[in-house]
């Protein structure tokens, strides 16, 4: 009987300690140690008592969301809310849980009420800068991005997004002024002069472009795709044919097989009189072509297949170029490309002809070839058709 006492006290004390109703300590040890589910069963065998508290609210819905129950979540937030006037925590807790379901209007609602509670609060701000941007409202996370550097006149993440928010926008007075002071408060700020060469690339001015991606390059920027592409690009319309040449074949090294890459490789082929590269590179360029600009592309190609006198070939490329941007010098390329491909000239007449009628005098030594030509051409088709009639007979 001796050994039975033992037992009986172990069998006692531990149904005694089943018996105990849990606490907010075992709650926050298990949430704390990413027990989710035992969290969830000690938090449902919690006390009534202690159920009715802010506390009780925000550590209730840490649990619900973290076990997938996010609409057990929001509600207990927003007794929260209502035990606490105040408190911030959940109304941007209950604002990202909408955001992360893509619920984006009612993010947006949980921070405009949190913002209600706290106007400068600069994290607020930069939540609602990045759903503004994401519900397509460029204006409005400008606005909200302009105030968080009211409120964190340092914070550079910030200051980098508004710059790229004003390219975006077209607002480049904005954007080259705030590249331009970031640079010259800390010229080693690469981001700040990649910034100030895509602003530059958007404007077309290529100096400006050519110079702030030296800088970049110079205070450590990667050589990426993109920035080898338009420090390249700037290079082509600053006449220096060999340096863009390097650069864009870089950027294509790179991974960057973008028809804007082909097609600027291929006009620097066409320049530097390597015809069969061009016409290489025009055609890449149409097969990776998913912008407007795809009858340029295709116009140049017939360009580069006239320099190979290859006219038979570029004929259904200045067709397509033409139908979908009708520039009536087309007309007189494809005219020339009928008279040399062919014997007979039918098609070449109707195309200079159409030229004429079409250019109104404009394109003044073209027409004057076209007149010229037409002239010719009918004489010596009237002289053939000439020789081939019948002899008359001699009385």
């Amino acid at each position: 009987m001796k050994f039975r006492w033992p037992l009986l006290l172990i069998l006692f004390f531990s149904q005694a300690l089943k018996a105990q109703p849990s606490s907010f300590e075992d709650i926050q040890a298990a949430v704390g140690d990413y027990r989710y589910g035992q969290a969830l069963e000690l938090l449902e065998d919690l006390p009534d008592s202690l159920r009715n508290s802010y506390a009780y609210y925000q550590l209730a819905a840490v649990v619900y969301r973290n076990t997938g129950q996010a609409d057990r979540a929001l509600h207990s937030y927003q007794e929260a809310m209502s035990a606490d006037s105040v408190a911030l925590a959940p109304l941007i807790l209950s604002a990202q849980i909408e955001q992360s379901r893509q619920h984006y209007s009612e993010a947006l609602g949980w921070y405009q009420k949190a913002l209600n509670r706290d106007t400068n609060n600069a994290y607020i701000y930069r939540q609602l800068a990045r759903l503004y941007l994401q519900n397509r409202e460029p204006a409005r996370s400008i606005a909200c991005l302009q105030k968080v550097l009211e409120l964190e006149v340092e914070n550079k993440e910030a200051r980098v997004q508004l710059i790229k928010l004003y390219i975006d926008q077209q607002v480049y007075e904005r954007a080259d002024t705030m590249s331009r002071e970031a640079i010259k408060e800390d010229p080693s700020q690469q981001q700040f002069w990649q910034l100030a060469c895509l602003s530059a690339f958007r404007q077309k001015a290529y100096a400006s472009t050519w110079k702030y991606g030296q800088g970049a390059f110079r205070n450590g920027a990667d050589s990426t795709k993109a920035l080898m592409r338009i420090v390249g690009v700037a290079a082509y319309h600053r006449n220096s044919l060999d340096t863009a040449h390097l650069l864009l074949v870089k950027a294509l090294l790179a991974g960057d097989e973008s028809e804007n890459v082909f097609f600027y490789l291929g006009q620097i082929a066409q320049a530097q009189e390597f015809p069969a590269r061009a016409e290489a590179y025009f055609r890449q360029a149409i097969k990776a072509g998913m912008s407007e600009a795809l009858g340029v592309y295709e116009l140049h190609l017939a360009f580069s297949l006239d320099d190979q006198e290859k006219y038979t070939e570029a004929i259904p490329f200045y067709q397509q170029a033409y139908a979908k941007n009708p520039s009536v010098v087309i007309l007189y390329y494809l005219a020339r490309d009928y008279d040399e491909a062919y014997r007979d000239k039918t098609l070449a007449i109707r195309y200079y002809q159409r030229f004429l009628n079409e250019s109104n005098n404009s394109y003044y030594e073209y027409s004057q070839y076209a007149k010229e030509r037409i002239s010719e051409l009918k004489r010596i088709q009237h002289f053939r058709d000439g020789a081939l009639s019948p002899e008359p007979e001699t009385p």
